[in-house]
């Protein structure tokens, strides 16, 4: 800044000789020759040494030399400023501005002054029946609370799912649930409208079926147990199968609890249906069984032959047995049976001499012992070949 100083100032006084009337630049330039003129005539007579005038700038050559001088110096102003911006900056200390954070807004709550946030326990689906042995409309839906105090059920609901649907759907809707309370370690029971009457704490209209998921919420909209079966869209991982008509969908009994694993096919199996009792599993009737129907069958003669000129016929011959294997047949002409020989699908068969409708009866015996009580028949006309003509015709 120093260096530019003196050139700024000179820059000044010349642009103020610049402004003035022009004319007065050349005033002490016009003086001089007017003395120099009244010397002259004074010393006439004295002759002086011849003077050489030298001619001065005329106005506008003065002007022109100071444009110059001004553009000159307007250069000089111009590479010291570029000198001084080229040249760095001192810091300066300044006082860091505060910045007041912005108040925060507190958005009104309209829980209770020091009152807790409701918590709700954990109620589990415990059995579900979609059929009963008598009535397809046999259906409940069994809550089961592990816990070890009452939870209030108001507000509570379960919704359904079928395979096909959308979205879920109202099954028991939360007002059924008004009032009510399930104790500790204690069952409650939600039944389709006129079954378990004795049994029942509240009735839904709406049915249950195959491949159908249902899930239990309490008030805050929480899940608190989902179960899904069949082809159910929605469940616990894996849905557990389908119950057979008359049995239930039950959890699993562990350590004398019901099991919640969050998988309900490993949490889930069949049952005899005991709605608000302790689950008992369906177990597989192991006593032996005793087979006591005989084997049946059908017989052919001659592949269904009507008539047969011949007495050696062939027999076409087929049993079954719902349970035990066909070992033995007996087979008769008319009513005799011969002895019991094995079973076999075909065999050769002679009839009767006399000619006629014959009727041959087979009986079937299974490995047990169980014999076809009446014979099956099968008939066909036996008729002796025509006698051949032996008589001479020609002429």
């Amino acid at each position: 800044m120093l260096k530019i100083l003196p050139i700024l100032l000179l820059f000044g006084l010349v642009f103020a000789l610049a402004s003035k009337n022009p004319a007065g630049l050349s005033q002490p330039f016009l003086e001089q020759q007017k003395l120099i003129l009244e010397g002259e005539a004074t010393v006439l007579a004295e002759p002086e040494p011849e003077l050489q005038i030298v001619p001065q700038p005329s106005i506008e050559d003065q002007l022109n030399d100071i444009a110059e001088k001004l553009s000159i110096i307007s250069q000089q102003v111009a590479v010291l400023a570029k000198e001084i911006q080229s040249e760095p900056v001192p810091e300066i200390n300044t006082i860091p501005e505060i910045i007041e954070p912005e108040p925060k807004i507190v958005l009104a709550s309209y829980k209770k002054a020091g009152a807790p946030e409701k918590t709700y326990q954990k109620i589990i689906i415990s059995e579900v029946q979609i059929s009963g042995e008598n009535s397809s409309k046999e259906e409940f839906v069994e809550l089961y609370n592990p816990n070890n105090a009452s939870e209030d059920l108001s507000g509570w609901y379960i919704q359904k799912k079928t395979k096909k649907a959308h979205d879920f759907s109202t099954y028991a809707p939360n007002d059924l649930f008004s009032g009510r309370v399930i104790g500790p370690k204690s069952y409650f029971l939600v039944s389709r409208i006129n079954y378990f009457s004795s049994l029942a704490n509240v009735f839904v209209e709406n049915a249950l079926s195959e491949d159908t998921c249902l899930v239990l919420k309490n008030p805050a909209r929480d899940i608190s147990d989902k179960v899904g079966w069949g082809q159910a869209v929605d469940y616990e991982l894996i849905a557990a199968q389908n119950p057979p008509e008359g049995q239930s969908l039950c959890r699993k009994n562990i350590l004398d609890e019901p099991w919640d694993a969050d998988i309900n096919n490993e949490d889930f199996e069949f049952c005899t249906p005991t709605p608000k009792e302790k689950n008992i599993k369906q177990e597989p009737d192991l006593s032996p069984v005793i087979d006591t129907t005989p084997p049946t069958g059908t017989l052919l003669i001659n592949n269904g032959a009507e008539y047969t000129n011949s007495r050696n016929v062939v027999l076409t011959i087929s049993a079954v047995d719902d349970m035990s294997e066909v070992v033995e047949m007996r087979i008769a002409n008319g009513s005799y049976y011969y002895a019991s020989e094995p079973y076999q699908t075909e065999k050769n068969w002679v009839l009767p001499a006399t000619t006629g409708t014959k009727t041959v009866r087979i009986k079937f015996k299974d490995s047990v012992g169980n014999e076809t009580p009446t014979g099956i028949p099968a008939t066909i006309i036996y008729s002796l070949p025509p006698e051949s003509d032996s008589g001479d015709y020609s002429q």
